[in-house]
């Protein structure tokens, strides 16, 4: 789970695709905040590198919470 602004509905589906920062609106991003945007890329293809899944589980104005799920 996060703290931030949470992500745009109609971006939701696209956070796994490479360079999605822009998946948040330009307010919502911090002209300090660095990103190329592959974190939650990255991060998605190692874990169904490893059967499991990651998802989005609650979007809202106050952040997000992410469910990641490996088989043992």
């Amino acid at each position: 789970t996060d703290q931030g602004k949470g992500v745009a509905p109609e971006m939701v589906n696209q956070l796994f695709e490479r360079y999605q920062h822009k998946a948040l609106q330009a307010s919502q991003i911090s002209s300090t905040v660095k990103s190329y945007g592959l974190g939650l890329f990255v991060a998605h293809e190692i874990v169904k590198a490893h059967a499991g899944s990651l998802k989005l589980v609650k979007n809202s104005s106050q952040g997000c919470t992410f469910q990641l799920e490996l088989l043992l």
